[in-house]
């Protein structure tokens, strides 16, 4: 494979199926207001903060968010869902070294939390320390050995690392664990892309791009497949069909579909 068609598929094994939320227990209310006055009455318990913050974070206020979160572990270091969020938010706001320190300090309190796991190894991918990634995702699957997202997301970490017979095997015990996850199968469908196997990996491609949550990134990757395979025909129609989804944050990627479609068109 061409080094730019290998940099296009490796962009496209993303954090979709790794992207972090809040995590919220059963006490969680929406009421901004309520939180706040609930500060105002009990300052010193962490709680309230923790949900202050979420509250905040819900809305987009995260410097106001970030602050309540430090008064919460400040007032209980071991406050593990202040951390967890903690660091979520600073995942979501571009501070990633400060996220790992939050999601290490989840795990320190509570060791069987899978979000503190699947945090620090979103963390490691996003900022490219794939072998970091995967010392954590090894450390989680001693706990989660039959969790899909464990073994997805060390097959990403991997296929990024540029181990795809590693990649391979993550992902296939991955697969057997979710057949029919498109996260799974899109992924997989990027290693034997990568490994220069377009036939297979167009299989797995297209088993994505059918699931009803499969997305916009397999029919990009099934349109590259059919290019690759020489079938024009198909790839046009592909790459139109990732266009009109219009995917957000994908502007790069719709620009070369329209221009491959434009060209094989013209063929």
């Amino acid at each position: 494979m061409s080094k730019s068609n290998r940099t296009a598929v490796l962009a496209l094994i993303t954090l979709v199926f790794a992207f972090l939320t809040f995590h919220r227990n059963s006490a969680w209310s929406n009421a901004f207001t309520l939180w706040e006055n609930t500060v105002a009455k009990s300052p010193s318990k962490s709680r309230p903060h923790t949900y202050l913050a979420l509250a905040n974070a819900k809305d987009e206020r995260f410097d106001a968010a970030l602050a309540e979160f430090r008064k919460a572990v400040a007032i209980d270091p071991l406050n593990v869902e202040a951390r967890y969020n903690f660091g979520v938010l600073y995942m979501k706001t571009g501070q990633f070294e400060k996220a790992a320190s939050e999601f290490k300090k989840a795990i320190s309190v509570r060791p069987d939390l899978p979000e503190s796991y699947k945090g620090i190894s979103n963390v490691y991918l996003e900022t490219g320390q794939y072998g970091l990634a995967a010392r954590y995702l090894l450390e989680a699957m001693r706990f989660w050995p039959q969790a899909l997202w464990v073994h997805l997301n060390l097959g990403i970490a991997y296929a990024r690392s540029g181990d795809l017979y590693m990649a391979e095997l993550s992902l296939k015990k991955a697969l057997a664990i979710g057949p029919d996850d498109p996260s799974v199968n899109n992924s997989l469908g990027n290693v034997y892309m990568m490994n220069g196997q377009p036939g297979e990996a167009l299989k797995y491609y297209l088993k994505a791009a059918e699931a009803p949550e499969g997305g916009h990134e397999p029919v990009f990757n099934a349109a590259m497949a059919y290019e690759r395979l020489g079938d024009t025909r198909r790839a046009v129609e592909f790459y139109k069909r990732f266009i009109s989804i219009n995917p957000k944050g994908y502007d790069d990627s719709i620009m070369v579909a329209k221009e491959r479609a434009a060209k094989l068109d013209g063929r």
